[in-house]
């Protein structure tokens, strides 16, 4: 992530990737047999909303004014956001093969 001059510092990714990462080891761990394409995840409706509820919030911190403001951290550009999708897809890709390899 690159310094902006418009930004008050350097933006630390690690608080919404441990977000991130922390409700997909929860999907992940509901069972390790199993592809998390192949799990239906409405069979926990409210982990579903944490998750979404969480995302919205890490969100809403770093895009919506006020919240900026209150909380001191800096809008993201598409490509911060790009790389932290990115980032955060790690623990998928490695369940995945986890789940390939046992097969």
């Amino acid at each position: 992530m690159n310094y902006c001059p418009g930004k008050k510092y350097l933006p630390d990714p690690r608080p919404m990737l441990l977000q991130y990462w922390e409700c997909a080891s929860c999907i992940m761990q509901r069972d390790m047999q199993k592809s998390v394409f192949a799990m239906r995840p409405w069979d926990n409706p409210l982990m579903v909303l944490a998750c979404v509820i969480g995302f919205a919030l890490q969100f809403a911190v770093t895009e919506v004014p006020f919240l900026i403001g209150a909380f001191g951290t800096s809008h993201l550009s598409g490509q911060e956001w790009l790389l932290l999708n990115v980032l955060a897809a790690f623990p998928l890709l490695a369940h995945e093969l986890v789940v390939m390899l046992r097969k």
